[in-house]
């Protein structure tokens, strides 16, 4: 937990150093091992304000073994907005999918939408990118790249998403550096989509 703290008070620290229209976000997925109640405990005592719902995190307080993600009741995602609301934490960006039809598509949009959340992240192809496009309304679509082919390529990803001023590039540079990978020409070639 001190290495944590450490991390974050770092991250809240770079974050208080940009300007004032800069949104830095921490990803849920790493504090995995904690609640999401706990995390939003941790992040409102460090000043960070904005996450990415990763959707295997457990909710916690009265829901301790639930998962919020798009599959929770009415009651749950009331539960989930006030403690969002309790510790000014406001939800981004969820993510990262990975598409199994239309319909999970629709669902993981509607989800965004009821938490507000201006960007959804995915490893997802053409056809899909269509599917998503058809229900995202106001939020943009982030092309996440994990370390493995053909997301990891940032020149696949540059063409995939070139295609649409809705759809950008969800930078992971870890990614990029665990694939072998220049994280500096990345950035150059995806400039003006993340």
């Amino acid at each position: 937990m001190k290495k944590l703290l450490s991390i974050f008070a770092f991250a809240a620290a770079c974050a208080a150093a940009f300007a004032a229209n800069r949104k830095v976000a921490v990803q849920t997925y790493t504090c995995n091992s904690y609640t999401l109640e706990e995390v939003c405990i941790l992040l409102n005592s460090l000043g960070v304000q904005y996450i990415e719902l990763w959707d295997g995190h457990r909710i916690g307080g009265k829901y301790p073994k639930a998962k919020c993600n798009y599959k929770m009741d009415a009651e749950q995602r009331e539960y989930v907005k006030q403690m969002f609301a309790k510790y000014n934490i406001k939800p981004i960006s969820s993510g990262v999918y990975y598409p199994k039809d239309e319909e999970q598509i629709k669902a993981v949009c509607d989800f965004a939408k009821y938490f507000g959340c201006e960007f959804i992240s995915t490893e997802s192809n053409d056809a899909e990118i269509q599917q998503w496009l058809k229900y995202i309304g106001d939020m943009k679509l982030a092309i996440h790249n994990h370390h493995k082919p053909p997301y990891s390529d940032y020149n696949y990803v540059a063409k995939l998403i070139a295609k649409s001023p809705n759809v950008g590039a969800c930078a992971d540079n870890g990614g990029w550096t665990r694939a072998g990978l220049d994280s500096v020409e990345g950035l150059k070639v995806l400039k003006g989509k993340i």
